[in-house]
C-alpha cells in the first residue's frame, strides 16, 4: 500500500492541490495512494535524509500503520506544480509478498511431487511463474527494498519444483 504526508511553506492546502499530488503517483493493485495528512514547514528539505525518513515513520506511528524497516520503505520527493512546492513523504508498506513466497514455493514443491516431470507440471509452473510477473505488474513501481521480488520468486518456483520431483524419485 502507498501513502504520502505532504510538506508545505504554506498552512493549508487546497483539494485540488491534493488531487494533482495524488495523481502524479500511480495506482498500487489498482488502489490510489492514500494521503496521510499534511503539515507546514519553514523550508522544504531538498532531498531524502534521516529528519524526512523520521517524519514518515512519525506518521505511521500516529495513523497507527504497522511499519516494518525490514520489508517496507520510505522515499522523499520535492516536486513542483503550479501551486507551489511540495515536498512529498513517500511511505511503502508490504503486507503480503512473504506469504505469496511461501505459496508460490509450496505450491511448485507439491506439483513437483504430486506430477514430477509431465507436461502438465510443466505448464502449471509455467502458469505459476506468470502470474507472479502479472502480480508484481500491477504492484506499482518497485521501491529500493522491493525491486528483488521479482528476480527471488523465479528460483523459489523453480527450487521447489526441482525439489518436489526429486522427493518423489527419491520415494519410489
Amino acid at each position: 500500500m502507498q501513502y504520502i504526508y505532504v510538506l508545505s511553506k504554506t498552512e493549508k492546502i487546497s483539494e485540488s492541490t491534493m488531487k494533482k499530488i495524488k495523481d502524479l503517483y500511480p495506482k498500487s493493485l489498482g488502489k490510489s495512494v492514500i494521503v496521510l495528512g499534511s503539515q507546514k514547514v519553514n523550508e522544504l528539505p531538498e532531498k531524502y535524509g534521516n529528519d524526512t525518513n523520521e517524519i514518515c515513520k512519525k506518521q505511521c506511528e500516529k495513523n497507527n500503520l504497522s511499519f516494518k524497516a525490514k520489508w517496507d520503505d520510505t522515499g522523499y520527493t520535492l516536486i513542483k506544480i503550479e501551486e507551489g512546492s511540495f515536498g512529498i513523504c513517500e511511505i511503502y508498506i508490504s503486507r503480503h509478498i512473504r506469504t505469496i513466497f511461501a505459496g508460490f514455493g509450496i505450491g511448485s514443491l507439491f506439483t513437483g511431487m504430486i506430477l514430477g516431470v509431465t507436461s502438465l507440471s510443466t505448464w502449471i509452473i509455467t502458469f505459476a511463474l506468470f502470474s507472479f510477473m502479472i502480480y508484481i505488474s500491477f504492484r506499482g513501481n518497485p521501491r529500493n527494498k522491493t525491486e528483488g521480488w521479482l528476480f527471488a520468486t523465479g528460483p523459489i518456483i523453480i527450487i521447489g519444483w526441482i525439489i518436489g520431483f526429486m522427493i518423489k524419485g527419491i520415494l519410489l
